[in-house]
């Protein structure tokens, strides 16, 4: 789970440098408008979470179609649509077999 984050991390990271400014000037909104909005149009609820290094949060939204969109909440509450896509695939967690 944790090479996911990093994964993440490194895409989000990625994703932020090659958008321009004023798409993220756009995509922004308090955490709840989005989220009821992402609801509302597109089915898609929150699926995992995570705090990044710099304090925001990082959640996925997804939809049982397959749409998905990451938000990004800063800690003074502000929350910006960082991607967003289709064929989302929830992946199992398995735990690593220890061999001695």
């Amino acid at each position: 789970m944790k090479r996911f984050w990093i994964i993440l991390g490194a895409f989000l990271i990625g994703s932020n440098l090659l958008t321009a400014a004023a798409q993220a000037q756009f995509a922004c909104a308090k955490r709840q408008a989005i989220a009821d909005s992402l609801k509302n149009k597109h089915q898609e609820v929150p699926l995992s979470v995570g705090v990044a290094s710099n304090g925001t949060v990082i959640e996925v939204f997804a939809s049982e179609s397959g749409s998905f969109t990451i938000v990004n909440t800063r800690p003074d509450g502000l929350s910006c649509l960082i991607a967003a896509g289709e064929n989302w695939q929830a992946i199992e967690a398995k735990k690593a077999e220890i061999k001695i």
